[in-house]
């Protein structure tokens, strides 16, 4: 699940509710969300893109096309 279907998802349980493959998926979204974020640290050093690892990580966290 891409960062922009998460966002769907999370919009669309705040106003119909969740069914149980909802709560599976939001699951989902929030174990490679964290993920992203424990990882993060590992790419932000300026001036370095660590053999293309930093624009992977951009390209899973929803930032860059």
């Amino acid at each position: 699940m891409n960062t922009k279907e998460a966002i769907a998802l999370a919009n669309k349980v705040d106003s119909e509710g969740f069914e149980s493959a909802d709560v599976d998926a939001m699951a989902e979204a929030l174990r490679a969300f964290a993920l992203l974020v424990n990882e993060a640290p590992n790419y932000f050093h300026p001036g370095y893109d660590f053999d293309g690892k930093k624009l992977e990580w951009l390209r899973r966290a929803g930032l860059v096309a």
